[in-house]
């Protein structure tokens, strides 16, 4: 049996409730799903996740909000288990503010993508982007909800993709989306 674990900081249950079942409504059958909550303790967070995990056996580990590097040790404990999404089309715009900085770049297009984890920051291998028209009106908040709508998407097909068997061999996949009529045509009102 194929074990998923969702690691999210959010407290929130209604949120892991529903990441779990979009989890478990892309998954193939006999997958199991379980969110892997960590009390700080006496020992590091990381040797807590790390016992958290290996006590649920799990096979993948899914961070979702998890806004925190991971320590080289943790990262080679669980490689190629780790999943993450970043918000941009790395390997462009490592790291935070990723919208701002799209923008002030004066991209043309933004996204999202779904990798593996590894120990050096958002360089794990590519399993799934998915990419977002810059409009000319853009704010960092307007891009981020187009970019948002896109990772509900995308990790979930990646999450799919992984459990099929693609882990060994994964393949990267581009997902486009087009920008509003509005903002389509020659008068170069993208970016």
């Amino acid at each position: 049996m194929f074990r998923l674990a969702l690691l999210n900081p959010n407290t929130d249950e209604r949120h892991t409730a529903a990441m779990g079942a979009v989890a478990r409504s892309v998954l193939p059958e006999g997958c199991e799903v379980t969110a892997v909550s960590v009390a700080r303790g006496p020992s590091s967070l990381e040797s807590a996740v790390d016992a958290a995990l290996e006590a649920h056996h799990i096979d993948l580990v899914c961070l979702a909000g998890f806004m925190r590097l991971l320590t080289p040790w943790l990262v080679r404990r669980w490689e190629g288990r780790l999943l993450n999404i970043h918000p941009a089309l790395l390997p462009a715009f490592k790291g935070l503010h990723t919208h701002e900085r799209a923008l002030a770049a004066g991209v043309k297009t933004h996204g999202a993508t779904v990798h593996f984890v590894a120990p050096d920051m958002d360089s794990g291998t590519t399993i799934i982007q998915a990419e977002v028209p810059v409009l000319t009106d853009d704010k960092p908040e307007t891009l981020a909800a187009r970019v948002l709508e896109v990772e509900h998407k995308i990790y979930p097909q990646a999450l799919r993709l992984v459990a099929e068997g693609c882990g060994e061999n994964p393949v990267t996949v581009l997902i486009q989306q087009k920008p509003p009529a509005r903002d389509r045509g020659t008068t170069g009102v993208t970016r």
